[in-house]
């Protein structure tokens, strides 16, 4: 992968006034492996704010993540940059949802993880999950078998989650995997965040992974004295339902995925895209 880089605005005495991170992602487009830029760090000077900065900025960023070879650019922005992200040739290629599932702490939470396993059913014959502190081996696999033609994702692989989550300065990051005998059928991440455990980068095929999931995070955000689970999923318009959870989460927020192609990159425009919010988190 390339390094990140900056992109900075001066005035007309050389003076910094605006600037904005562009970190490089591997992902694959279309059944094709790509790089874009993943911008943030947006910022513009108090006394330069409101004059046309940002939607100049988000056109400097995209052209120099061209210059170096990368396919494009997406954002997960805030309101305030949407309008300039917009101006800047950028569209909105869906939204991640975000999703909470109450549970009631201390002696409640065992109660109630009880009778959501209840209605979960039996656990799935062969199917076990198992925490841990590194990636599968196997990862990228799921994900070939997982990605096809006319979606957008994050590359999944052991390298890329090691350089995501193991590295964070934060450390707090588990992986999950669904085994169903000695075959990766499933994985995610969660983390613990003020009492909320918060599911992210979900890679399942079907519901009945899902389910073993759902079963395990309940039981540990029980365990941890959590009071609710969080999840987050990017949804395309138009897009297949991707959400397999059952029906007891309760939407609280979302946040657009903006996307810009590079000369030749029209796909961006046309495919299904599946972005986490921990992309940003690198």
């Amino acid at each position: 992968m390339q390094a990140a880089f900056v992109v900075w605005l001066r005035d007309a005495e050389g003076r910094d006034v605006a600037a904005a991170s562009v970190i490089p992602h591997p992902f694959r487009v279309d059944a094709a492996d790509c790089q874009l830029g993943m911008i943030g760090d947006v910022s513009v000077a108090a006394a330069w704010q409101g004059k046309g900065l940002a939607t100049q900025l988000m056109k400097s960023a995209k052209a120099a993540a061209c210059e170096r070879g990368l396919s494009g650019c997406f954002v997960l922005p805030n309101d305030a940059l949407t309008g300039a992200l917009l101006r800047a040739g950028f569209h909105k290629a869906g939204e991640i949802r975000r999703s909470v599932l109450p549970i009631a702490a201390h002696r409640f939470g065992t109660l109630f993880a009880r009778l959501i396993k209840v209605r979960l059913g039996p656990q799935a014959a062969n199917l076990h999950v198992a925490s841990s502190k590194v990636p599968h081996p196997h990862l990228a696999s799921l994900f070939d078998e997982l990605c096809k033609p006319g979606q957008a994702m994050t590359v999944r692989s052991e390298a890329i989650s090691a350089w995501r989550f193991v590295r964070h300065p934060e450390s707090q990051y588990q992986f999950l995997h669904v085994l169903d005998g000695n075959t990766l059928a499933g994985a995610a991440t969660f983390h613990i965040e003020s009492g909320i455990l918060v599911i992210d980068d979900l890679l399942v095929a079907d519901r009945r992974v899902a389910r073993e999931l759902l079963r395990y995070v309940v039981d540990q955000a029980a365990a941890s004295a959590c009071h609710s689970v969080q999840r987050r999923l990017c949804s395309a318009p138009g897009r297949a339902n991707l959400d397999v959870w059952p029906v007891w989460f309760e939407r609280s927020d979302f946040q657009n995925v903006m996307v810009a192609g590079c000369p030749g990159m029209n796909e961006l425009a046309s495919v299904e895209w599946y972005v986490s919010p921990a992309d940003k988190d690198v």
